[in-house]
């Protein structure tokens, strides 16, 4: 009995693609990628803070962040809020007061962010039963 191909001549000439070390290098640059890639946690709005010569206050008291961007959208711990929004911005400040009593908003506005948009994230905080309000600011560079 006779098993071999008929073509082992055409067999010899064609040639043979090693997958393994393929998917070795493929391997190790997903790896290398996975390694050298910086996660940034943001908070979902990029602004720029207006500039101030005065030093932050550290207190004790529960703090919430509200973000205004350039274009007048707020965002509240990561959730963002399109523009005019006072009823659901004021409802997510209630939620996350719940029962604390010292509670203070600190408004990150843009320095370019009209003047409406900061007016109405002040009207959801006082629906929210907040009375301390602070504006973040940052120093000017150089000093």
């Amino acid at each position: 009995m006779n098993f071999s191909s008929r073509n082992t001549e055409a067999d010899a000439l064609a040639p043979e693609i090693n997958l393994i070390p393929f998917i070795d290098i493929l391997l190790v640059l997903v790896i290398f990628l996975m390694l050298t890639t910086t996660y940034v946690a943001r908070d979902g709005l990029r602004i720029n803070l207006p500039q101030a010569k005065a030093s932050q206050s550290q207190d004790t008291v529960t703090t919430l962040k509200v973000r205004v961007g350039a274009s007048g959208e707020t965002a509240l711990n990561g959730v963002r809020f399109p523009p005019g929004a006072s009823a659901a911005l004021a409802k997510s400040l209630l939620s996350a007061v719940g029962q604390q009593s010292n509670v203070r908003v600190v408004i990150e506005a843009d320095a370019q962010a009209p003047h409406q948009a900061v007016i109405i994230v002040m009207e959801a905080a006082s629906l929210a039963g907040i009375s301390q309000l602070h504006f973040s600011t940052q120093t000017p560079a150089g000093q």
